[in-house]
């Protein structure tokens, strides 16, 4: 997931053409995943709102991914 959301920012930020079927689903997809994260932090720029919200987001999915895993090794 946290792949999604940083291939996401990224296509966002360099302006990649939302024409292009698997930049508009990576995009929609990344925007699906965030969506409790959108405008946590409001920027004046919106690569910057996207770059900070969705990093926090995929930041958020890698730590929750460390806990699970951690939770079924020891298992």
């Amino acid at each position: 997931m946290a792949l999604f959301i940083v291939a996401g920012i990224l296509l966002f930020v360099f302006d990649a053409n939302v024409g292009n079927t698997v930049v508009s689903h990576v995009e929609r997809w990344a925007s699906t995943l965030t969506t409790p994260f959108h405008n946590l932090f409001t920027p004046h720029s919106v690569k910057s709102n996207v770059a900070i919200n969705w990093g926090i987001a995929a930041a958020a999915y890698l730590m929750a991914g460390g806990i699970i895993r951690r939770l079924l090794v020891t298992l």
